[in-house]
């Protein structure tokens, strides 16, 4: 979808932002997993900031940057970033084959494969490791932490409280996570699967409390310990099917807030929604990725190459499947606090 290179700022409706970048990104055989994390990943104000703080480290000398650093999928994004944004170039909208980019994925790992389709949020989640991996070998480089971890922009942490009703033991475990992965319900609202995500549950007779050694009832409660300033969410779209052997998709509607709020152990959370991944077709390697991200008060709808600005009511009206050829469904949501 999408492979000529019309320009969108011609386009746009008046008094648009003249300051605000365009990325087209052609699809390479089946590349529309990774043309919607790129999209989704520049439109987070915290991402660019560490691109910035990034390219600042290394371009005034005060970094040595090696050929295979170089050659890795984030230095691979942040050429294509930086180009973009140099004060040298008045250039508002780039039309990008991103070869050298996935060719630095194809060479790190076989679990993405040239030509064949992926899951975006299996890559988004893949890349943020990948981009750890390359900044700890150049914090190593020069003994000291010239740049944070990527994920820590990512990263909170779930807390979840086991009771044992014989005993009355309380355990509490913490643990990390890059995203929430909320499981879909009818007719519901994303708010409601964050709430009830973490409502009280109760586990029978299969538990074993470590504290009495007795298997018993015991009642699960869980909280956000710690909550990160760009929020991932994954609403699990899609399945293994036993008897059918088939991954197959859930298309329920979901509503999509513009705000979320969530509390955690150091106070409540307001989030607003900065991009969105959806999900066009039958099935996860029968399908098409496309973005939407928050561009002053519009929605820029990124379908590889081919970009389209809508105002609020249409980008309702497409992700609720109303007065559309194709269901766009919402899959990788990004809020940032």
């Amino acid at each position: 979808m999408g492979n000529s290179e019309s320009g969108i700022v011609d386009k746009l409706p008046p008094n648009f932002p003249n300051d605000i970048k365009f990325y087209h990104f052609h699809n390479l055989c089946n590349t529309c997993y990774c043309n919607s994390v790129i999209q989704l990943l520049l439109a987070s104000n915290y991402v660019s900031c560490f691109f910035k703080n990034l390219f600042l480290v290394t371009k005034e000398g005060k970094a040595l940057v090696v050929q295979e650093i170089l050659q890795s999928p984030l230095f691979q994004l942040l050429q294509i970033y930086q180009n973009s944004v140099d004060d040298s170039n008045k250039e508002r909208e780039f039309f990008i084959k991103p070869i050298k980019f996935l060719d630095s994925i194809y060479r790190e790992t076989d679990q993405f494969t040239k030509g064949q389709q992926h899951d975006a949020h299996e890559f988004i989640i893949y890349l943020i490791s990948s981009f750890d991996e390359v900044i700890k070998k150049f914090n190593d480089i020069h003994g000291k932490t010239l740049t944070p971890p990527f994920s820590k922009l990512f990263e909170g942490v779930k807390a979840t409280c086991f009771h044992c009703e014989l005993c009355e033991n309380d355990k509490e475990r913490q643990e990390p996570f890059i995203s929430l992965d909320l499981g879909i319900l009818p007719q519901s609202n994303l708010q409601n699967l964050v709430d009830e995500s973490l409502f009280p549950e109760i586990v029978e007779e299969d538990w074993k409390c470590d504290n009495c050694s007795q298997k018993s009832e015991a009642q699960i409660t869980s909280y956000m310990a710690q909550l990160p300033p760009v929020l991932l969410i994954e609403l699990q779209r899609f399945k293994y099917n036993r008897q059918t052997q088939r991954m197959e998709k859930n298309s329920e509607i979901v509503k999509i807030p513009n705000e979320i709020h969530i509390n955690s152990g150091s106070g409540p959370q307001n989030y607003k929604l900065k991009a969105i991944i959806c999900h066009i077709g039958i099935s996860l390697f029968h399908g098409h990725f496309i973005a939407f991200s928050k561009v002053d008060e519009k929605w820029l709808l990124a379908n590889d190459d081919n970009l389209n600005v809508l105002d609020q009511i249409t980008f309702e009206q497409l992700l609720e499947g109303r007065n559309v050829k194709y269901q766009y469904v919402p899959y990788l949501l990004m809020y940032e606090c």
